[in-house]
């Protein structure tokens, strides 16, 4: 399809006397990058009718005070309420797969915070659990994945550093009158980003 388009592109320009325009200009396409530290979050959906997988999509979103506190470190073990990471999780949506606003409702799970060791620089910790979605299109599709997190730590702050993360999820793509008409395979990839 795009050497079809390219050629007709070219045919056009011809017929209409255009400036022959170089077609060798390399591409541009840089990745988001948050206005501060942050997290960069990979979209990509398996196989589906529409063709969607062939088009990853890329957010980033800068900490805010509300998941520094979250995933401040702690010893002790403790469990995070998936709300207090909505900012991430609403990111977390299939592009393009559904009507409606194109964006997550409501977010709901419990995750666990544990300690995973140290070196002579950074300490480290997991958050892991199964968080339930539910999208704010008209048939309110939901789904669920566990969501497994890797957080490093300076040694002398409580405060995250980095986060590097996934999830794997199969959402139901229903058509007009409302039924499941295919299954759609999610997978989210999250890697520390430094920002602007």
């Amino acid at each position: 399809m795009p050497d079809y388009f390219a050629r007709e592109m070219r045919h056009a320009s011809k017929l209409l006397n255009l400036p022959n325009e170089s077609t060798s200009r390399p591409a541009t396409s840089a990745l988001p990058v948050p206005k501060g530290p942050g997290i960069r979050i990979y979209l990509t959906l398996g196989s589906n009718r529409l063709q969607h997988f062939k088009v990853p999509t890329v957010e980033a979103i800068a900490y805010a005070p509300e998941e520094l506190s979250a995933l401040v470190w702690s010893k002790d073990s403790r469990k995070i309420e998936a709300q207090q990471l909505k900012r991430w999780l609403d990111q977390m949506y299939p592009p393009a797969v559904m009507d409606g606003h194109g964006g997550v409702e409501a977010v709901s799970g419990t995750l666990q915070f544990q300690q995973a060791g140290a070196t002579s620089t950074h300490r480290y910790a997991t958050v892991s659990g199964q968080v339930s979605f539910t999208l704010d299109n008209k048939t309110k599709i939901s789904y669920q994945g566990k969501l497994e997190l890797v957080l490093r730590y300076p040694l002398e702050s409580t405060q995250i550093e980095s986060v590097w993360g996934n999830m794997t999820t199969t959402i139901p793509r229903h058509n007009p009158q409302g039924k499941v008409a295919e299954q759609v395979t999610m997978t989210v990839a999250i890697e520390p980003v430094s920002g602007k």
